[in-house]
């Protein structure tokens, strides 16, 4: 087993000691409900325990244009752009990822997100998706 795997139930197990230890007479369910809320990662029955932030780029499939967000969720905000649910990529649908990169806070995938809208420059995020695509490809085939 993955070692990095391997040790979720443990952690897990400990987390919910301490909950229910603090909880007062409620379900550890609950408790675990809520600490896994306030942290964010999954683990194995969906909860989280760490947020993660996610800048992406899109592209328009339409036109080939590009579009640039931050979310937690990036299945979910996929799906939100490719059912015209934002006024601006509702005119260029469909999209998909071509893009994307994970921070740890809010604050540090807003500011990476606004210096990507800053670029401006199709080159620019033409090379950045190039680089990305071979780095997820060397990736893949050291697997």
């Amino acid at each position: 087993m993955n070692p990095a795997v391997a040790g979720v139930p443990v952690v897990r197990d400990k987390i919910i000691g301490l909950v229910s230890a603090r909880m007062n007479g409620s379900s550890v369910r609950t408790g675990f409900s809520w600490l896994s809320r306030e942290l964010g990662t999954a683990c194995q029955d969906g909860h989280k325990f760490f947020k993660m932030y996610i800048v992406y780029i899109l592209q328009s499939e339409f036109d080939g244009s590009y579009y640039i967000g931050q979310t937690e969720d990036l299945e979910r905000r996929l799906a939100y752009h490719n059912a015209g649910m934002s006024r601006y990529t509702s005119r260029k649908m469909p999209w998909k990822v071509v893009y994307n990169e994970e921070y740890s806070t809010r604050k540090e995938a807003i500011r990476r997100e606004r210096f990507l809208k800053n670029q401006r420059n199709r080159k620019f995020y033409e090379k950045l998706i190039k680089d990305f695509r071979s780095l997820n490809q060397s990736d893949s085939n050291k697997i």
